[in-house]
C-alpha cells in the first residue's frame, strides 16, 4: 500500500508545484516538512529507482549537496526516529531507512570534490559519536558539511575516552564535535568533554554537541560543559566559523 498508493500520491503532491516552477533557481526550490515526509515514504518503500530519482531531480535543478543534507536527508533521519518513537515503524525499518540515507550521503560525498585535508592551514575539527553510541548518521552528515567547506576533519568511530585523549594530545584541533543520541547517563558525556578539554593541545578548544537530548533540553549543553549545540551541519558550521574567528581575534 505504501509503495503502490501512498508514495505516488505524496510524490505527486510534492512534484506538482515544483513542475510549475521549473525555471526557478536552485536555492528557491522549497524543501520543507512535506518534502521530508514524501522522501521518507520513498525511503521506506522498496522502489530504489524512485528514491534515487527524487534526489537526482533536485540536484539537476541546482540544489547542492549541502542543502540536500541540511534540508532533506537530516530531516528525513529525524522523522524516521520520530516514527519509531511513535511505534509507526519497526526498528528494522528504521535500520534499513538509515542505511539507504547513508548510501545517498556517500553518493553526494563522492560527487563533491573539495576536501580541506590538503590545506595544512585550514581549521581543524575532531568528530566523534559519544563512546558507545550506535546512531551515527547525523554525525557523518555534519562532518561532511565541514569538510566540503574547507575544514580539515578527523573522525573517530566507536572511540573510547582514551582514544579521544590520544587524538587531541597528538594533533591540534580548533574544535571537538560530539554526537549524542541517548539521553541516559548524560554525566558520561560531561566526563568525556572534561577529559578531552584537559588533554587538548588547544587550551581554547571549542566543544560543539549535537543530538536530540540537547535539542529537547538545551540546558544540558551547559550541564555537560559544551560551548554550543547545533541541529544540523549548516547550523554547526555557522556556529563553528563564528567561534573560531572570535577566538583567533581575541
Amino acid at each position: 500500500m505504501v509503495e503502490g498508493e501512498i508514495v505516488p500520491r505524496l510524490v505527486q503532491a510534492h512534484a506538482a508545484p515544483v513542475a510549475r516552477q521549473a525555471c526557478v533557481a536552485g536555492p528557491e526550490i522549497p524543501l520543507d516538512a512535506r518534502s521530508a515526509l514524501a522522501f521518507v515514504r520513498i525511503v521506506l518503500s522498496r522502489n530504489q529507482d524512485t528514491l534515487g530519482g527524487f534526489v537526482e531531480n533536485l540536484r539537476a535543478r541546482g540544489v547542492d549537496s549541502a542543502r540536500l543534507y541540511a534540508d532533506l536527508l537530516a530531516p528525513a533521519a529525524r522523522l524516521l526516529a520520530d516514527l519509531w518513537d511513535e511505534d509507526e515503524i519497526s526498528f528494522t525499518e528504521v535500520t534499513i531507512g538509515l542505511g539507504r540515507l547513508q548510501g545517498l550521503a556517500r553518493d553526494l560525498d563522492s560527487a563533491t570534490p573539495y576536501n580541506g585535508d590538503n590545506n595544512p592551514s585550514a581549521r581543524s575539527c575532531l568528530f566523534s559519536p559519544r563512546p558507545g553510541e550506535q546512531q551515527t548518521f547525523g554525525f557523518y552528515m555534519i562532518e561532511e558539511s565541514f569538510r566540503w567547506s574547507g575544514w580539515r576533519t578527523w573522525i573517530e568511530t566507536a572511540a573510547t575516552n582514551a582514544e579521544l585523549v590520544a587524538d587531541v594530545r597528538c594533533q591540534w584541533f580548533d574544535m571537538f564535535c560530539l554526537s549524542v543520541s541517548r539521553s541516559t547517563d548524560i554525566e558520561d558525556v560531561a566526563t568525556t568533554i572534561e577529559t578531552v578539554r584537559r588533554a587538548s593541545r588547544n587550551r581554547e578548544l571549542f566543544v560543539l554537541v549535537n543530538g536530540r537530548p540537547f535539542l529537547e533540553r538545551p540546558e544540558l549543553v551547559a550541564t555537560v560543559g559544551a560551548d554550543a549545540v547545533a541541529s544540523c551541519g549548516r547550523d554547526a558550521l555557522h556556529i563553528a566559523d563564528k567561534a573560531v574567528w572570535r577566538l583567533a581575534n581575541v
